[in-house]
């Protein structure tokens, strides 16, 4: 029995490594080396204001605290005050992750693969239900894989990519649950628990998942032929809405009146509505995510790439047809019409379902065109993955301006010829030549300084540079936290000194200890918003592998009576 079951096994092995996964599964290994290597090598991609790359990083270590605080024990206590910005799914998650292997940024900047690799996995699982072939199956998942804004995301601890593994994955579910392969309950229930970790996860998920899952059922209404059928989609559609509400309700029941919800949609729906908007917005507007789809989102090679594969899919039998007008039209008005920002983040939600189009449509081409087409697009995939991920600069990648700043506030459009482009001002991928330097040394000397000190409370002027060009009060926070959750002492909370002109106080406490980067050529001196006469130099740091120096002051304490 036991060599009967060892040789079974055996065999479903030699299938996945030899059968229609085999070669996803190497471009998986390859894309996600390189990820790797890069996260180990370059650290975290500063962007915005403050250390913005540390906010997420700061929110997850805040719900560690939270947890940590409750001894394990949820409550509605515990999901109140979990809940920030954004919602705490994303890093409650993460949690174990961290019990496992640490809670740094750089080590959870590493989950970002396992998003990767699920994402990937459910646009293969949906080709599949949409008619094709293991094979084609896994096409698909490959050339989600080999496209540079989701490998590009997936260098970081963000909420788009896990958003998007749950809304598809509620969509992959709530199909094969329509067509028969789950019983409405039980898939209906998985449905619903997917579409809700997804919303929260990110609110926007309320937005892209309606038109994912209505493409869903009318994809099954053109299939129903019978009124089981069509009793079938009722039932599920009733189970789905049922638990969905049930839970969202209960969450934001538990959050209180000032939740990410209302957050969210004080910041992400100001200024004109609706139509309105869509009259203020010009041409330039409208360009600006066609544009940025294939020049940062996909590349101008691997969009030339997947053109003719698209082409044969619109003149063949558009399998999936309705799913991909409702998450084109869906998602289009909504960046279009309710969003204020331009971001080509954005555009990350509709990405499976282009993958899984690309891949039906080269199923459809004559076998001899379809491996060339393949044998290309593999290779264009991976020399782009590898340009934005290690590559220099060379004449291949050279930027190139193709949209200036308009008067409507459209951001410039830059391509890097062939290669993928950063997204904008680098909030979502960036390219490693546009990276700057991690500071690793100058970042541990600056905490030797904090934890020889040991300040209750350490005061960092915003929106000024220490480490990163424009400012670091989100590193200094998270790594305050970090000892707060790992340390066998307590770290220092952070406080942010020097509001602008007619700004009241940041914070009330006052700090006991206070750092301030030293100009070149000028001397050490205190944040200009504190009395110099109060204060006196407790340290001098330098950059090991710059000129660049901090300083830190300590209240004045005069000699004893």
């Amino acid at each position: 029995m036991r060599e009967g079951a060892s040789v079974l096994s055996g065999t479903r092995v030699r299938s996945v490594l030899t059968g229609p996964w085999a070669l996803p599964m190497v471009v998986a290994g390859c894309i996600c080396s390189l990820v790797a290597r890069r996260i180990s090598d370059t650290g975290l991609q500063a962007y915005g204001a403050d250390g913005a790359q540390y906010l997420e990083h700061t929110a997850r270590l805040r719900v560690l605290k939270l947890w940590q605080n409750a001894d394990g024990g949820v409550s509605l206590g515990f999901v109140a005050d979990a809940d920030a910005a954004f919602p705490p799914v994303l890093h409650l998650l993460t949690l174990p992750f961290g019990a496992l292997f640490g809670h740094t940024a750089e080590l959870a900047s590493r989950t970002g693969l396992l998003w990767f690799l699920l994402l990937a996995l459910v646009a293969g699982v949906l080709a599949h239900q949409l008619g094709a072939s293991r094979r084609v199956a896994g096409v698909a998942a490959m050339l989600l894989m080999l496209v540079p804004a989701v490998h590009g995301m997936a260098t970081r601890y963000y909420y788009d990519l896990p958003m998007t593994v749950f809304l598809w994955g509620s969509a992959a579910v709530l199909l094969a649950t329509l067509r028969g392969r789950w019983s409405p309950g039980v898939g209906g229930l998985i449905a619903a628990v997917l579409l809700v970790l997804a919303v929260l996860t990110k609110w926007a998920a309320l937005a892209f998942g309606a038109p994912i899952l209505l493409g869903v059922v009318l994809l099954y209404g053109v299939e129903a032929r019978s009124s089981l059928s069509w009793r079938r989609l009722g039932v599920v559609l009733s189970a789905v809405s049922a638990v969905s509400l049930l839970l969202l309700g209960a969450f934001l029941m538990a959050s209180g009146p000032e939740n990410s919800l209302m957050s969210m949609a004080s910041t992400a729906y100001s200024g004109p509505h609706g139509l309105a908007r869509l009259v203020h917005r010009g041409s330039s507007h409208l360009m600006f995510y066609p544009l940025r789809l294939v020049v940062s989102v996909i590349s101008p090679a691997l969009f030339a790439c997947l053109l003719p594969a698209l082409v044969s899919w619109l003149r063949g039998q558009r399998r999936g047809l309705p799913l991909v007008l409702t998450v084109c039209v869906g998602h289009g008005l909504f960046l279009v019409v309710g969003m204020p920002a331009l971001d080509d983040r954005f555009l990350l939600p509709g990405l499976p379902v282009l993958a899984v189009v690309v891949a039906l449509g080269w199923e459809s081409m004559p076998s001899m065109h379809r491996r060339a087409l393949g044998s290309l697009t593999l290779a264009m995939g991976l020399w782009v993955a590898w340009d934005f991920h290690a590559g220099t600069a060379g004449p291949f990648n050279q930027a190139v301006t193709l949209t200036k700043p308009t008067e409507d506030d459209v951001p410039p459009t830059s391509a890097r010829g062939l290669g993928a482009a950063s997204s904008m001002e680098g909030r979502g991928w960036l390219r490693v030549d546009e990276q700057g330097p991690p500071a690793r040394a100058f970042r541990e000397a600056l905490w030797s300084v904090v934890a020889r000190d040991r300040p209750s409370y350490l005061g960092v002027p915003g929106q000024k540079a220490l480490i990163d060009p424009w400012g670091d009060l989100e590193w200094w926070r998270y790594r305050g936290l970090l000892d707060q959750v790992t340390g066998p002492r307590e770290g220092p909370e952070v406080i942010a000194l020097c509001p602008p002109p007619g700004h009241g106080p940041y914070e009330s406490e006052q700090p006991d200890l206070v750092v301030n980067l030293v100009p070149p050529g000028a001397l050490p001196a205190l944040p200009s918003c504190l009395d110099a006469g109060r204060w006196s130099l407790s340290g001098v740091v330098r950059d090991p592998h710059t000129a660049r120096q901090a300083v830190f002051f300590q209240p004045y304490v005069g000699p004893a009576d």
